[in-house]
Formats: structure tokens, C-alpha cells, sequence
């Protein structure tokens, strides 16, 4: 099995098939930021929609520049995942 997307800049990052590494529509993205001085916590809430007739195995790539040094930390987490037919 060959590998998902890397994370190079001309790559789109997002929610693709396992299969056949096509990505899945984004249905809507709600963002919530609260900023306090210097340290901000975003939220960001995205909803994909399988347009296919049958379930899909899917990968979520989110690409993180390694390259350039963060002030503070980063921390990604997946909160849930809703599944409908």
C-alpha cells in the first residue's frame, strides 16, 4: 500500500479514501478562536460528506511545518467523529 499525501507544501490536506487516496467533499468548517494576550486556542470543526453509496475507510492528513520552530506548543486531537447514513 503505497502512502497517504505527505505533507509537502503543493499537497492539500484534508480527509482522503484509503482506497483510492481521492479526497472526500467538505461539506462546512466552523472555526472558534479565543484570544487572551498572547496565547490563542482555535477550534476548528469540519463536517465531510461521503458521496459514495457505500462506507469508506478514510485517513485525515493534517500537515504541521516541522521546519519552523513554535513558540509555544501545538497539540492536534481528534474530539469525534460522526458517522450517518
Amino acid at each position: 500500500m503505497s502512502p497517504i499525501p505527505s505533507t509537502t507544501p503543493d499537497v492539500a490536506a484534508g480527509l482522503f479514501s484509503r482506497e483510492t487516496r481521492q479526497p472526500i467533499a467538505l461539506d462546512h468548517v466552523r472555526v472558534e478562536a479565543h484570544v487572551v494576550d498572547l496565547c490563542a486556542r482555535v477550534t476548528i470543526y469540519q463536517a465531510y460528506r461521503n458521496r459514495e453509496d457505500v462506507p469508506l475507510e478514510v485517513v485525515y492528513v493534517f500537515p504541521l511545518d516541522r521546519a519552523r520552530p513554535s513558540a509555544g506548543s501545538r497539540r492536534l486531537s481528534t474530539a469525534s467523529a460522526t458517522w450517518a447514513r
